[in-house]
């Protein structure tokens, strides 16, 4: 279930979904927030962009993304139906992955429905709200 251009393979197959179609499809999300594009976007049918991401190959689809994109995406697809993901390594994955970069990991991000005004704010460990953002189209990027 979701939007075409996101959903699993097997979503697309109209299969039973488990953990890891979720994961696949924050994948496609990670390469989305990490490109802009995704290589299937803009193709108008649903059995279009499966069969891009069913033909593509692994080269391409990390072709210049980190190495730790490709271990993410590795090993969700390395779980069997039943199978949990190991949340850990993959919060330490990319918990090493954004120290490296120079990111903070230490902060909670919340969206304030509450008010009304849809506002996204991040705060660090003591709860000190740091920024607001107010989610409009030219929302910038944490």
């Amino acid at each position: 279930m979701g939007t075409p251009t996101f959903i699993s393979i097997n979503s697309h197959l109209g299969l039973e979904l488990e953990r890891q179609d979720n994961l696949e499809s924050l994948t496609y999300l990670l390469f989305y927030l990490f490109w802009g594009f995704l290589l299937w976007q803009g193709l108008r049918k649903g059995k279009a962009i499966q069969e891009q991401k069913c033909t593509i190959t692994m080269h391409r689809l990390f072709l210049d993304l980190l190495v730790e994109f490709c271990t993410f995406f590795e090993h969700c697809h390395s779980l069997s139906f039943n199978d949990k993901p190991n949340y850990n390594y993959l919060y330490n994955l990319f918990g090493s992955l954004s120290l490296q970069e120079g990111f903070q990991i230490d902060m909670a991000l919340e969206l304030d429905v509450a008010s009304g005004q849809n506002q996204w704010s991040y705060a660090d460990k003591s709860g000190a709200i740091q920024d607001k953002c107010d989610c409009s189209p030219k929302c910038h990027t944490w």
